[in-house]
């Protein structure tokens, strides 16, 4: 089949990235043709456009800065991501998929319905397109929190009319889903969690090899509970600290010396195959500790959404 995935926008996200790999790559690997939908704003009134330029100007410097940290990211977009070309609105995103004749959309994964990350596209992540027949899919979609999903019942249900079949990756999700949809709604894994940690040590030349006595610690937003944490681990094991800080650039810490010195998306994987142990407050970050069974410890991230957290380490009886 020709299938057109629709997720989140791949910019500086380990997590967001290598989930969209790996649907493409399973996807791949049964014999389907996978492309993945580069849905891009473009602004087109000059007032908009006036106050991008002006607040490019004004923080040139952080701008600066975000550009040489998310090249970490782009090469691996590049080199493994299959994305269509940039597709500026909706209308462009209906002809190309008309265009292109593709058998089935999937929606997914990553927090692809959480509303204030798809704003300006939300449409397009709920496969709203009416120009022919072909099957559409959610597969392990997720709304990232379990309450305040800030869609209205109304629109809900509207969004997800058109679906042929529903999976979500969070088990409160599916109650949500349930109450605006008529068809089957399932819990399925992150993609991520499709591929072994044999696949990704073979598809990318990991070492599989262990630095003894070493926590790999991957926090997405510091804070001084954080770092004791981190530091009270580190001398109860009295373990070697190789720390990443995953955020984006951010006027906030733009100035912080750890905001540059990101690993490569293929450092990263390493990172987790090659430590004793892992702390960290990322969704993602816990599903490679799974993957590469590491021992691990996870710091709630409640503005990040807990409930992706709690649903994936009951499925472990963690």
């Amino acid at each position: 089949m020709k299938i057109a995935i629709q997720t989140l926008r791949l910019t500086n996200n380990y997590g967001g990235i290598l989930q969209a790999f790996a649907l493409q790559y399973y996807l791949e690997m049964q014999g389907h043709e996978v492309v993945h939908l580069n849905r891009q704003p473009k602004i087109k009134d000059l007032i908009s456009r006036l106050k991008i330029f002006i607040y490019r100007f004004i923080n040139a410097k952080e701008i600066k800065i975000s550009k040489q940290a998310d090249e970490k990211y782009r090469s691996f977009i590049q080199k493994y991501i299959h994305l269509s070309k940039s597709l500026s609105s909706k209308k462009e995103w209906d002809d190309y998929i008309f265009e292109n004749k593709f058998d089935a959309l999937i929606a997914g994964s990553d927090q692809i319905w959480r509303l204030e990350y798809n704003i300006g596209y939300t449409e397009e992540c709920f496969l709203k397109y009416d120009k022919s027949i072909l099957r559409k899919v959610a597969y392990a979609a997720s709304f990232g929190v379990s309450n305040e999903i800030k869609y209205s019942e109304i629109r809900l249900k509207e969004l997800l009319s058109e679906f042929d079949g529903i999976s979500v990756r969070e088990k409160d999700a599916v109650s949500i889903v349930r109450k605006h949809y008529n068809g089957e709604v399932l819990q399925l894994i992150d993609p991520t969690l499709l591929l072994t940690a044999e696949d990704y040590i073979r598809i990318f030349k990991l070492k599989n090899d262990i630095k003894p006595n070493t926590i790999f610690a991957y926090i997405l937003d510091k804070n001084d509970v954080k770092n004791k944490i981190i530091n009270s681990i580190k001398e109860i094991l009295s373990f070697e600290l190789d720390y990443v800080y995953g955020s984006i650039v951010l006027k906030s810490n733009y100035k912080d010396p750890d905001i540059l010195q990101k690993p490569t998306i293929q450092q990263w994987l390493q990172k987790f195959l090659s430590s004793d142990f892992v702390i960290t407050d990322s969704f993602h970050g816990m599903v490679f500790s799974l993957i590469f069974n590491k021992e691990f410890i996870i710091i709630g991230n409640e503005k990040r959404g807990v409930s992706r957290f709690k649903s994936l380490l009951e499925i472990f009886n963690l």
